[in-house]
């Protein structure tokens, strides 16, 4: 259920424009009541199309940057493998995690109306939601 939501959500956002890493956060903030700041997603804005050359998908990006957040908003223990796992899951659901390798993939159609991108943003925040699952039982006791 928690990823069908977080998928609308980050879809949504995206339709309006936000970029995949802006939409995977506000996934995340809503999905988990995070309370990020403006600044976090000010920050999101420059991870556009792999940070403007091309390179480190902002969806994957994104589910790190949201990981970091949900570690500290949760007061948990820092997990110094967690980026790699997210890192490799990604890249195991899409073969690889380069914005230029993974848009050149996609149809031309796909590109234009980012249907590719919406895809993999609602993807990444999958394997975020999937990897704090657990999470559940700790947002009901703090609300």
């Amino acid at each position: 259920m928690q990823v069908l939501r977080a998928s609308e959500i980050a879809n949504d956002a995206m339709r309006r424009g936000m970029n995949c890493c802006e939409s995977v956060l506000t996934a995340a903030n809503e999905v988990w009541n995070l309370n990020m700041s403006q600044d976090i997603f000010s920050a999101a804005k420059l991870f556009k199309e792999g940070m403007g050359n091309g390179c480190t998908c902002g969806a994957l990006v994104g589910i790190v940057m949201a990981s970091g957040v949900i570690q500290e908003r949760y007061k948990l223990k820092e997990n110094p493998d967690l980026a790699k796992r997210l890192h490799s899951s990604f890249k195991q659901a899409y073969k690889s995690s380069c914005c230029a390798v993974l848009r050149k993939n996609q149809s031309f159609l796909d590109r234009i109306s980012k249907k590719g991108c919406i895809y993999m943003t609602e993807g990444a925040i999958g394997i975020l939601v999937k990897e704090w699952e657990h999470l559940n039982s700790l947002k009901e006791k703090t609300s």
